[in-house]
């Protein structure tokens, strides 16, 4: 498709261009989906694609999404649909055709796999990827990746659940569990702009468990959460403590924790980050993500994968069981404060290599500067080497 004045015909649907977005009409229905790039260029197979998974929501009455959470859109009548989730997030909020087929392509266009898998070998791939570390991968293999611009599909989930959504429980316990009231840890609601998420005191674990357990000391009951991320979470594309892992409340626990624990204080008007300086060089840990460096250079800490991540015992607070980033950040900050103390064979190779690189470094910063100094040149104005040329 190159010219928005042409519309084109796929079985009942006429399809055409309108900057960014799509108009598609079949008797009396029409949508407008809306793309993160111009929708003039799109090929004839990810159109084809989109009719079809239209023409089949609007024949069976019904599909069935799996990813973090079961998601099923169900007919109730001419005009009304059901869209319910069930797992770690759990709601039923009543659509239109309209918004239930916006909601489908969105879904679809996020990489959720349709469940049963149509093709038995290529619809299992794709689950079995969604539920592991290799969700990612499973969004690049789905059958709308690479065919043109992508649907901006977070805008659509947010659009509408704004409008429809009274809120959303999120829960601890699996798709399959029986669903208990003591399981609900927090509620998801919609605001003007945003979604605000709602703590409870029902404890829980994993990072929204640690949450809860700090919400008193650190004054909040109430998370603001962007659209973007709160579309993610409601049709889940990746658990819930993945999505707020990098959420502000998470980065101030960690930062109480550091300080808790290691005497660290982190600024809260600075970056989110702990900053260590001993005999080995410059330590820089990301309270985002863990990631560790010494000198500039990235040091791998591997982690183990199975719960609990670590568990710790504060004055005043008590047990708390951690969550497998905030696990990590600490590890990390451990190890920036004590190098010598590692035991682990490969992580003191990196630590050493790190180490030897930042004192080949200031070798020859000063060996360059006094090189300039004999040629007559001024230093002052001149951007040397030093020990953290990343930082130059």
């Amino acid at each position: 498709m190159e010219r928005q004045d042409i519309p084109v015909r796929i079985g009942s649907w006429e399809i055409r261009p309108a900057g960014r977005s799509l108009i598609l009409r079949s008797g009396d229905l029409e949508i407008t989906v809306p793309f993160r790039d111009k929708a003039d260029l799109l090929s004839l197979r990810l159109l084809t694609d989109m009719i079809k998974l239209l023409d089949d929501l609007l024949q069976r009455g019904s599909l069935e999404f799996r990813s973090h959470v079961k998601l099923t859109l169900k007919r109730l009548d001419e005009r009304r649909w059901l869209l319910s989730a069930r797992g770690e997030v759990r709601y039923d909020v009543e659509l239109t055709t309209e918004e239930a087929l916006l909601m489908a392509l969105a879904m679809k266009d996020a990489g959720l796999p349709i469940w049963p898998p149509e093709q038995d070998t290529y619809g299992l791939l794709i689950m079995r990827l969604m539920r592991s570390r290799l969700s990612a991968l499973a969004r690049l293999l789905t059958p709308f990746a690479h065919l043109g611009p992508p649907i901006a599909w977070k805008r659509i989930v947010a659009t509408v659940m704004r409008d429809r959504l009274e809120r959303a429980e999120i829960r601890q316990g699996g798709v399959m569990a029986v669903p208990r009231p003591k399981d609900v840890v927090a509620f998801l609601r919609p605001r003007e702009r945003y979604f605000v998420l709602t703590l409870t005191r029902a404890g829980g674990s994993g990072l929204l468990g640690l949450l809860n357990r700090l919400s008193e000391v650190l004054g909040y009951r109430e998370l603001r959460i962007e659209a973007d991320v709160a579309a993610q979470l409601l049709i889940g594309e990746e658990p819930v403590d993945e999505l707020l892992s990098r959420s502000e409340a998470a980065v101030r626990a960690r930062r109480f924790l550091v300080k808790e624990i290691f005497g660290i204080d982190v600024p809260e008007d600075g970056p989110a980050e702990v900053h260590i300086k001993n005999r080995y060089g410059r330590w820089t840990v990301s309270l985002d993500d863990g990631c560790l460096k010494l000198n500039g250079i990235h040091i791998c800490i591997m982690q183990g994968w199975s719960r609990p991540y670590g568990v710790i015992q504060l004055p005043g607070i008590g047990r708390l069981e951690l969550d497998e980033m905030t696990a990590k950040v600490l590890n990390a900050v451990a190890v920036a404060l004590w190098p010598e103390k590692v035991r682990d064979r490969a992580l003191k190779k990196q630590i050493e290599k790190a180490r030897r690189m930042a004192s080949f470094r200031r070798i020859l910063g000063r060996v360059v500067r006094r090189f300039l100094r004999l040629l007559g040149v001024r230093t002052e104005g001149i951007l040397t080497l030093t020990a953290r040329p990343l930082m130059l």
